[in-house]
């Protein structure tokens, strides 16, 4: 009821006030039993409201700060800046517009982000414009910061047509004179980002796969994903594991994977089951600090139907939470707090963050000690008994493979090549004679 009260004064008294948010209490607790969760009933998530209305095609970037106790939202008003503890407001900053790509800088004494050629840089503590780098003659579409926070890097085309190759510039943050650059065979890209650790490679989203740049001369060091017998389209969000050893990407066609760098290849016991859902699109994708969780956010694929965010397991896929019946529209954006209590979010159609209380989620299934509602997923069937390599064709014809079964569930399976890598294939892109198989094979 103080809560409540509290939020009433709030939102009666000035203007200025108006902009100051209840920042609720609330909590998640999840358990497993085998590939079951049991789960409580979610509480509703602090909102974090802006000033102004809601847009039907933009969401807020946010960031939390280095140290955890700052959260960052870019917004049509200017940069908020918020005390994430507390969840009072801190300050407000002017910038040119919505922007995108905002993060802080290692040390966490200024940030900056992205506003068609502009890049400006804040003061993370007052929200005073620092300096503003302008990059002329290019449609900027991706900025990263260096870990080091001496470099910045933009990925662009020289067209929206996307008819030219993609191109990679690199800056020194502070003079804004550009030191590097490189140019892609590939035509186009959504998502890249920076190994956290020592920043020796970039990854960058391209034309149905994954490009690992290596930051000394933008050379390429390898490719993930091209070429593979079922296309998911290309990577819309990409995110490094805390470690840098792994990589989580999400793609249009409703899935989310996860790539073990050095191997160049799925994470071995990881599968695609819990995350699956061809009408779905996710959009956006985060690593928790502790590296054991990803949350995935996104919605449906034509846009008309229900938003998704969910919490999975970064080593099996088995999904641990689905936070999707609090959301109002299609999730853009997501972060975790570094000291791994919080997980932001922003939406279409909706001008705030919400943020839940994560600190009780762990991406290692343990047995319930006791009851509670039960979040249905399903259960994998049995595996199969031992089979032969066989011929696999995809629905269109167009591609086949000969591999060995290992593992079905009801929504994919999971095939052994003749050089021994692990490849999950959703069952709806099988031919219908597979399908058949499949089915003549029981549980």
């Amino acid at each position: 009821m103080e809560l409540i009260q509290t939020f009433s004064n709030l939102t009666r008294g000035p203007a200025v006030n108006r902009n100051l948010f209840l920042f609720c209490a609330c909590f998640v607790a999840v358990s497993f039993c085998g590939r079951w969760v049991i789960a409580e009933e979610l509480k509703p998530p602090a909102v974090l409201p802006f000033e102004g209305e809601p847009s039907e095609w933009a969401a807020a970037d946010i960031a939390f700060s280095p140290d955890g106790k700052m959260l960052a939202a870019s917004w049509l008003f200017g940069l908020y800046l918020y005390d994430a503890n507390s969840g009072k407001p801190h300050a407000l900053g002017t910038s040119p517009g919505t922007m995108l790509n905002l993060q802080y800088l290692p040390g966490g004494k200024a940030l900056f982000g992205s506003h068609n050629r502009l890049v400006p840089i804040f003061d993370a503590a007052s929200g005073k414009t620092l300096n503003t780098l302008k990059v002329d003659e290019w449609n900027e579409l991706r900025l990263l910061a260096s870990p080091r926070g001496d470099e910045y890097v933009i990925i662009n085309t020289d067209d929206q047509a996307e008819t030219e190759p993609v191109r990679i510039r690199v800056f020194d943050i502070k003079t804004g004179q550009e030191s590097r650059s490189g140019v892609f065979k590939y035509k186009s890209t959504n998502a890249a980002v920076i190994e956290p650790t020592a920043g020796k490679l970039m990854a960058v989203s391209c034309n149905g796969g994954i490009c690992l740049v290596n930051m000394a001369d933008l050379s390429m060091a390898k490719e993930l994903g091209f070429g593979e017998e079922v296309d998911h389209g290309t990577p819309q969000a990409l995110a490094f594991s805390p470690d840098g050893k792994y990589l989580a990407a999400t793609y249009f066609h409703g899935t989310a994977k996860v790539w073990d760098i050095a191997k160049g290849d799925i994470v071995e016991d990881y599968v695609e089951d819990g995350l699956y859902d061809e009408e779905r699109s996710y959009r956006c994708i985060a690593f928790s600090p502790d590296g054991k969780l990803i949350a995935v956010g996104g919605g449906s694929r034509d846009g008309e139907g229900e938003p998704f965010l969910g919490l999975a397991s970064a080593t099996t896929g088995d999904l641990v939470a689905d936070l999707s019946s609090q959301l109002k529209g299609h999730v853009r954006h997501v972060a975790f707090n570094p000291n791994g209590k919080q997980l932001a979010a922003t939406s279409i159609g909706e001008s705030a963050v919400r943020v839940w209380d994560v600190s009780s989620l762990t991406g290692e299934p343990v047995r319930p000690d006791s009851g509670g509602s039960t979040t249905d997923i399903r259960e994998p069937p049995a595996e199969p008994a031992a089979n032969k390599a066989r011929e696999w064709t995809s629905a269109d014809g167009r591609f086949t493979i000969n591999a060995e079964l290992i593992k079905q569930s009801e929504a994919a399976i999971r095939l052994k090549k003749a050089d021994g890598s692990i490849i999950t294939v959703p069952k709806s892109k099988l031919s219908a004679a597979d399908r058949v198989y499949l089915e003549s094979l029981g549980d």
